[in-house]
């Protein structure tokens, strides 16, 4: 143990630190720093993880990196270099993973579900990882217990668990429902006018956000780096085939929204409004029309 806790914390240029489950747990615990845990993350994350671990033992969960945010890093009673502090002196604020059912899915998508813990609470959502990119693809905010946030979309800890349960138990049914709106999706083409329609709203909806405080799909300047994203090479090309469809509009756009590009404490409420907002202007539209 010794070894994990005096482990030194490296930060990318991104701010982005990996920690692995044993390394997490060696580090200062909420309730330890703070005296009590709130009724918005009754627990450590570090027992979070495990916990949905257990839940999900029967269905060979396999854990991705733990990935934590130097901005909501902070060092405890360490007096040396801040480059050289170890792990076990440092608490961490922000935290988000994902756990994947390789089980589950198909020979490109598998369920997974996303965590994020930080310092307003708890957020649990669940969706399709896209393996040959690692996109999280979360559909819609239907997909997403938070226990912080408005009234009318918080739920109490307690509740979120049991939710994830259902999540849990109907695996398999919660899959195949998964891949038959990403087939959905992918029999939607696009035409440049289509998306550029869809840029534009997009941009429309984060400036709303930038005025009234609301929650956009992305914010503006991550709505640009969606539009640069699309417009290279490898994306735009494909018009050449005329087979561009709304799942790969979809892919464009999670691909920006990694640990590093978007803030983590809203990170799964942007993916499952973005996905939503793709939705509704294109397979959702044609049901309305």
């Amino acid at each position: 143990m010794s070894e994990i806790e005096n482990k030194i914390v490296r930060f990318e240029d991104t701010g982005i630190t990996i920690l692995t489950p044993e390394e997490l747990a060696s580090s200062v615990e909420y309730k330890t720093f703070n005296g009590r845990m709130p009724r918005n993350k009754p627990i450590e994350h570090h027992q979070l993880i495990n916990d949905l671990m257990n839940l999900s033992s029967t269905h060979d969960p396999v854990l991705d990196p733990i990935y934590a945010h130097k901005s909501h890093a902070k060092q405890v009673m360490w007096s040396g270099a801040k480059d050289a502090c170890p792990v076990k002196h440092f608490i961490f604020d922000r935290i988000i993973t994902r756990i994947q059912f390789k089980n589950y899915g198909t020979n490109d998508v598998n369920f997974s579900i996303a965590v994020s813990y930080n310092e307003s609470g708890i957020q649990v959502a669940y969706g399709l990882n896209v393996m040959i990119c690692a996109n999280m693809t979360i559909m819609g905010r239907s997909n997403i217990i938070s226990t912080y946030g408005s009234e009318q979309t918080k739920v109490p800890f307690d509740q979120g668990m049991d939710t994830i349960r259902g999540w849990i138990a109907n695996m398999e049914q919660e899959t195949e429902n998964l891949v038959c709106l990403m087939q959905n999706l992918k029999d939607y083409k696009l035409n440049r006018e289509m998306v550029y329609f869809i840029f534009g709203a997009m941009l429309a909806e984060a400036v709303k956000q930038n005025t009234f405080n609301s929650l956009a799909p992305l914010s503006i300047t991550q709505t640009s780096d969606f539009v640069r994203q699309f417009q290279k090479e490898d994306s735009a090309a494909k018009f050449l085939h005329e087979d561009f469809t709304a799942w790969d509009l979809i892919n464009v756009g999670t691909a920006i929204m990694k640990p590093g590009k978007i803030d983590m404490r809203n990170h799964l409420l942007h993916n499952g409004e973005f996905v939503n907002f793709i939705k509704n202007h294109t397979i959702n539209a044609l049901t309305a029309g």
